[in-house]
């Protein structure tokens, strides 16, 4: 038969896969595994997530951990992850991370860590409760007297979410056009991909900065490393740096996250490297910010929270490639 007015436009297919997201909120009353007497120098604690009896299982991710967060024993993780396939049962287990190499990459956790507390969760139950759980922690330790220690963990379990693995390298403009084509029922936001733990300096140009630091609403850094700020992005701010895995980090416990103002030449230093001043929303830092400290561009990410009508690409900025693997929530 003939076909008459516009052409048709070949149909879009995408893989779709179920996913679970696994959102590890944070612990509280954890045991010291430390146990030196020194309220600066307690348990480090990581969570991990691991899917049993799976029912359904894409590729090998069907676990992962939270980063660890030094000398906390209420410790606010806020990870986000990804179980590629849907199981029966999800278990959470919090490890003290001494020793920070001993994570042996694609093998299973390393026993050599002191266990902090598990507990397992029903994945049926966890969707159908829609919202945080806090969950009583086993194996959580004992006190000096011998009693129990009481320690909960809060999680968030959302899903069946779909996944679209066939969006994973392609150029950002590419994938926007083949999601919408394939599933114009969904919301498509595009962001950059959060970056490494990479930092950068706080500096001066003025010697007044260098000796007093900096005291009310903006700092001094490199001008190239604010190159890439954005509209809506922000920046955070480490008083503190440790080693972890190898690699020096900044301690978040102890950071703070602004809204960026503005960003204003300030001149050069006496290297004559030209410096520029990033403003932030906040009208004070609450304590001097000095050259040496460290800092990192936050950029602008999704609202928080699920929203099952919704698909959140991120992307490299180098390359403008799909990374994480996109999906709803």
């Amino acid at each position: 038969r003939r076909l008459l007015g516009k052409k048709r436009e070949k149909a879009v297919k995408l893989m779709e896969r179920s996913v679970l997201r696994v959102f590890v909120k944070g612990a509280r009353g954890l045991r010291d595994a430390d146990a030196v007497g020194d309220k600066n120098n307690v348990s480090d604690p990581f969570c991990t997530c691991q899917l049993h009896g799976a029912t359904e299982l894409h590729g090998s991710v069907e676990n992962f951990r939270t980063p660890m967060l030094n000398d906390n024993l209420d410790p606010v993780w806020d990870h986000e992850g990804t179980i590629q396939g849907l199981g029966d049962s999800l278990e959470f287990t919090v490890w003290d991370d001494d020793a920070t190499d001993a994570l042996l990459k694609h093998a299973s956790f390393n026993q050599t860590f002191d266990l902090l507390g598990r507990v397992s969760v029903d994945v049926e139950t966890a969707l159908k409760h829609n919202g945080p759980l806090e969950l009583p922690l086993e194996d959580a330790g004992e006190k000096m007297n011998g009693e129990p220690i009481s320690a909960f963990l809060t999680v968030e379990v959302n899903g069946p979410c779909i996944a679209f693995p066939d969006l994973v390298g392609l150029d950002k403009d590419e994938a926007i056009r083949l999601l919408e084509a394939a599933r114009p029922d969904l919301s498509i936001r595009v962001f950059e991909a959060p970056s490494c733990d990479a930092t950068s300096s706080v500096v001066s140009a003025d010697p007044m900065f260098s000796q007093d630091g900096y005291k009310k609403n903006f700092f001094g850094a490199f001008e190239e490393d604010t190159a890439r700020f954005r509209e809506g992005d922000k920046v955070e701010i480490y008083p503190r740096m440790y080693f972890s895995q190898g690699r020096l980090i900044g301690d978040r416990e102890q950071s703070k996250v602004y809204a960026v103002n503005k960003i204003v030449p300030s001149g050069k230093n006496f290297k004559g490297q030209p410096v520029a001043y990033i403003h932030v929303q906040d009208n004070a830092f609450g304590r001097n910010i000095r050259d040496g400290m460290q800092w990192r561009r936050v950029p602008k990410a999704a609202l928080p929270g699920y929203r099952p009508h919704r698909v959140v690409l991120y992307y490299d900025a180098d390359t403008g490639k799909i990374g994480p693997c996109p999906r709803t929530g």
